[in-house]
Parts: structure tokens; C-alpha cells; sequence
């Protein structure tokens, strides 16, 4: 092994190992938690996480919508210092929960069931009256924890609503199966005549496109009208009046054992909190140190405690950010030893001398002609199929209908390049060392998900729609793999062949910049650095000479895994 490649490999060992450790350790009180499952009202399976300090005051973390708990990690841990019980869950059809969510909920209490049903079973479990627990929420969460509060069932220690998905000012809404206008909602009309029984606390993010500045105004302009109503143990004697007589205008007094001791109901105004702070986009809201500090700062001074908040948990938004890439670079460094020590050459095999005439062409052709066609596919997916995860769905095909079009045109044309598009590779080779070096990527990614970095142990559930996408993948992967050994590219035509078979992962960014989401563009950029540990994953078990279909398969496999590590089911 060459020295500057050794120096590599340690450096990237290092950094992975890091980062695991750092994160295991700011993250630790989270990682202590106990695992429970419990049923809700419908019987599905619910997971949730909770702990029991013995103090009495509790802190329920509700997390948004296909948002499983494990973005939490930051809250939890805070609050599970300051000595409080600690409960978090997933929603159904969310992270490793059973059931699914119905198509138009937010026209429904279905969400408000579910967390008042989990609220009993935290006051239940952790021994902690409602009255004393703080309720933290993100994003369709806490609309579901506003909209149990304003019906009146619930009167907990108080609300810390952040990114509240309320629409209130009719700015764009991008869920188009499932858009409400929630200025027409009876119970979000009802909120000027009725009681929030607790103080209300909004945090904002002047970087959210989804609870904008304007949202939240209107939240705390519309829950700042409603009166708290106080009942105030003293007793006030009343007397009855006195009696004139009125022929002789003498007065009379009451008799003492007429008098009446009554308890006055007093009403005064308790108005919300907003604050806006931190620089984060909505789905990462539950990653905001500004957000947690924020939050912790209400709930203690509500409390009389520290608010002191570990500096450390900063660095977890870093460590997730960081964790996709080094295990990346960690692959690509290994599969450049075994090209060292085995002295790996690319194929011989070339059906095609040079780059054919017309090639980028037609590529550029079918990839525009695969954005229409990839939402054809995604509705007649919906109008086929009572369950689906619509919000993976769609941006799994834009994202992979240009290489799934690429497969079968050479499969069945050969797009007029002349290429034999056949397996050539060693069907008879070992397939154990190929199936150990993704057992080993998945290894990586579960002690990312142990540790706080990750979620990606939720694939034991809905694996019909994961291994769905797993095939789209796949025939993206298969296609290009195929593609690269058939034809004899130079490292120029090879950057411009492959910069078009991968274009959907940037053209789909700018696509949702380009119509104002800008909420949907991260979440596409996120796809990025799942792409790179498919690719390394790819390159070192082509250099161990794997099956091209097999080693496509486990691409597309790892990279569903950690593209859409979250995975809710809509039920029509």
C-alpha cells in the first residue's frame, strides 16, 4: 500500500470514528432512553422513547409529519439534563411505527388523536400529571398540539409550538395531494372565542418558506385574543341588602346566618411568545441549536431552573452533515487500495470504439422528456394503489426516470450506438465478498442511527415501497455501469456522459428553487450525499469485480436507505 494512500485511509478511519464518538457522546442521555410500543385507538403499533426522572415534570417532544423521533436527539437529550421526563414518539406510518396516515388530515382530527393518545401514555407511564408536562412540537406536530389545545382537551404546563405547519396568511402550499386552507378551518376560526388553558410559546425561523414570519404573526395575533380564564381561591363574603321598612323608614340588617361566601372566577389576558431566531430552513427546525436554546429557555424560566444549554449539542447539525460524506470518501480510498493491490484495469471489452455522433444529443433529449414522464408515472402510481408514499414517491421518480428510460432504450434500441448492452461480467465469481462489503455499509449506517448521526433502521418497515425504489435505483445505476464498460470514452466524454445520467439530482434542487420551495430544494440536496456513498459503494465492488446487476441491486438499496431514510404511508 503506497504510503499517501495509507495516510488516506487512516485519516478517513479517523474521522468516521470521530464522529460517531462525538455525537454518541453529546447525544448520550437520548441513547439512554427506554424503547416502549404501545397501540393507539386504531391498534396499530406505535414506537416511542421515554424517561422517567421521579420529578414530577415532564417535556413530550412531538415530531413532524414523515419526521421520525430520531431528529430529536438535541431536545431530548437538553431536557433529559434539566432533570425532566423525556417522552418522544413517531407518528403512525412515520419512523418505526405501524399504520398509516390518511390522504387529507389535516381537514380531520386524525393527528390530534394521535398525540393526545400518546400524551396519556407518557402522564401514564412517567407517573407525571398533564398539568406538569411541557409540550415541544415541530412543524404538523404542533398544528395537532395547537388543535387539541384550542378544542379544549388538553390543559398542559405549556406549548413551545416550532415551525407550526398553520397556513394562515394563504402563502403557496407545495402538498398538493393533501392541501387545506386552513383559514376555512372551523376549529382555526374558533380560536379567538376559545381557551388555550396554558402559556403559548412560538419559535420561528426567518428562513422557513413553509411557517413563514407572517404565519407565526398571525398565530400569536390569533391566540394573543384568547383569555385565559383563572380561577382565584379566595372567598368573598356577600352580604344580603339591607330591608327599609316602608312606613316607618326603619332599616333592618340581615340576619348573620344569611350571609354567603361565593369563590370568584377571575379572567385575565395571557398572551404568547414569538421568537424568531436561527437560520434554519424547516426540516431542519429540530436541528437548530437557536430553536433548542430558545425552547429551553421558556420551559426552564416557566420552572425556575438553569437554562443552561450544552454548547456540544451544537455540533450534532455539523456531525449529520459530515457523516454521509466521510463514509463516502471512506469507500472511495478502499476501493483505490484494491485497485493498487490487485492491479485493476477497466474491462477490455469496448463494443464501441469511440463515442457515438448524436450521443449527448439524444441523453439530453431523454432527460428532458423524463420530467413528465416520471410525474405520469408517480400519478398513475396514486390512482393504482390505495397505500403510497407519495412524498418519496415523487421525488424518486424525477429523480430516477431519466436512468430507468436509459436502461430499457438500450436494452431494446441501443439508442443507435451499436453497443452490446449483454452482462458480461463473471457470473460465476464469488458473490460472498460483494454481499460482505454491503453487510459492512449497512453495518456503518446502523451505528450512524445508534449514535444520533442518521436514521436508517426504519427498512424493516414498508419494504414493499422501499424495495420499489430500491429497483428504480438500481436500473439507474445498472444503466450507467453498463454504459461506462461498453464504450471507449475519453475522461472528458466520460465527465459529460455521466454529468447527464446524474443531472435529475441537481436539475431537481433548481427546479424547486425555481418555483419558490425552498423547503423541497434542500430536502433534494440531501439526496446528493446519499448519492456519493452509492457511487464509492459502486467503484469498490467494481474493482472486486462484482456482477453488474448484484452490485447495482445493493447501490440502489443503500442509496434509498439514506436518500429517504424517512418513509410515511398515505392511505387513501
Amino acid at each position: 500500500m503506497k504510503r499517501r494512500t495509507r495516510l488516506k485511509l487512516i485519516l478517513t478511519i479517523l474521522a468516521v470514528v470521530l464522529c460517531l464518538s462525538l455525537c454518541a457522546y453529546t447525544v448520550r442521555d437520548h441513547l439512554g432512553m427506554e424503547r416502549i410500543i404501545y397501540q393507539n385507538t386504531l391498534g396499530d403499533d406505535i414506537s416511542a422513547s421515554v424517561y422517567t426522572s421521579g420529578s414530577g415534570k415532564g417535556v413530550m417532544i412531538v415530531p413532524d409529519l414523515e419526521h421520525d423521533s430520531s431528529g430529536t436527539e438535541m431536545f431530548t437529550s437538553a431536557f433529559r439534563s434539566m432533570g425532566y421526563s423525556v417522552f418522544v414518539f413517531d407518528l403512525p406510518g412515520s419512523g418505526l411505527s405501524g399504520g398509516t396516515i390518511p390522504f387529507h388530515y389535516n381537514d380531520t382530527t386524525y393527528l390530534a388523536e394521535q398525540f393526545y393518545n400518546a400524551l396519556f401514555v407518557f402522564s401514564s407511564t412517567a407517573q407525571v400529571p398533564i398539568s406538569d408536562i411541557h409540550i415541544v412540537a415541530f412543524g404538523e406536530g404542533a398544528r395537532a398540539v395547537l388543535q387539541t389545545a384550542v378544542l379544549g382537551y388538553i390543559e398542559p404546563a405549556s406549548l413551545t409550538l416550532i415551525g407550526a405547519a398553520l397556513n394562515m396568511d394563504n402563502s403557496r402550499d407545495y402538498d398538493i395531494l393533501n392541501y387545506t386552507n386552513d383559514t376555512r378551518e372551523k376549529w382555526i376560526q374558533s380560536i379567538p372565542e376559545s381557551s388555550v388553558l396554558c402559556p403559548v410559546h412560538l419559535i420561528a425561523s426567518p428562513w422557513d418558506d413553509v411557517s413563514t414570519g407572517e404565519d407565526n404573526e398571525l398565530i400569536k395575533a390569533s391566540v394573543d385574543s384568547i383569555t385565559r380564564k383563572l380561577e382565584v381561591i379566595n372567598t368573598v363574603t356577600v352580604l344580603p341588602d339591607p330591608v327599609t321598612d316602608p312606613v316607618t323608614g326603619a332599616v333592618t340588617q340581615p340576619p348573620a346566618e344569611t350571609r354567603e361566601e361565593v369563590t370568584v372566577i377571575e379572567e385575565i389576558r395571557d398572551p404568547s411568545v414569538l421568537d424568531v431566531t436561527g437560520n434554519a430552513l424547516h426540516r431542519w427546525l429540530p436541528m437548530s441549536y437557536a430553536a433548542l436554546r430558545s425552547a429551553v429557555s421558556f420551559i426552564a424560566r416557566l420552572d425556575g431552573k438553569s437554562q443552561e444549554t450544552d454548547i456540544l449539542l451544537a455540533a450534532v447539525p455539523v456531525l449529520r452533515v459530515l457523516s454521509l460524506p466521510l463514509l463516502a470518501a471512506l469507500l472511495l480510498v478502499l476501493s483505490e487500495i484494491i485497485r493498487d493491490r490487485t492491479k485493476y484495469q477497466t474491462s477490455a471489452f469496448k463494443s464501441v470504439a469511440v463515442m457515438p455522433a448524436g450521443l449527448v444529443k439524444k441523453k439530453t433529449i431523454i432527460l428532458f422528456v423524463s420530467f413528465p414522464m416520471a410525474a405520469v408515472c408517480a400519478l398513475t402510481a396514486y390512482f393504482l394503489s390505495d397505500r403510497i408514499a407519495y412524498s418519496a414517491l415523487i421525488p424518486a421518480a424525477l429523480l430516477s426516470m431519466n436512468g430507468v428510460m436509459l436502461f430499457f432504450l438500450y436494452r431494446f434500441t441501443d439508442l443507435g450506438t451499436g453497443m452490446d448492452m449483454q452482462d458480461t461480467s463473471d457470473r460465476e465469481k464469488n458473490l460472498l465478498i460483494p454481499t460482505a462489503v454491503f453487510t459492512a455499509v449497512c453495518a456503518v449506517l446502523v451505528l450512524y442511527s445508534v449514535t444520533g448521526l442518521g436514521y436508517y433502521l426504519s427498512w424493516t418497515r414498508n419494504v414493499p415501497a422501499r424495495l420499489f425504489l430500491t429497483v428504480l435505483f438500481a436500473l439507474v445505476f445498472h444503466s450507467d455501469a453498463m454504459e461506462r464498460k461498453r464504450a471507449a470514452f475519453t475522461q472528458r466524454e466520460r465527465r459529460t456522459v455521466m454529468m447527464i445520467n446524474y443531472a435529475p439530482f441537481v436539475l431537481l434542487p433548481l427546479l424547486s428553487l425555481a418555483i419558490g420551495d425552498i423547503d423541497g430544494a434542500a430536502g433534494c440536496l440531501q439526496t446528493i450525499p446519499a448519492l456519493a456513498v452509492a457511487l464509492g459503494m459502486g467503484q469498490l465492488l467494481e474493482r472486486l469485480r462484482s456482477p453488474e446487476g448484484l452490485s447495482a441491486f445493493f447501490m440502489g438499496l443503500v442509496f434509498q436507505l439514506t436518500a429517504f431514510p424517512e418513509m410515511g404511508i398515505f392511505i387513501k
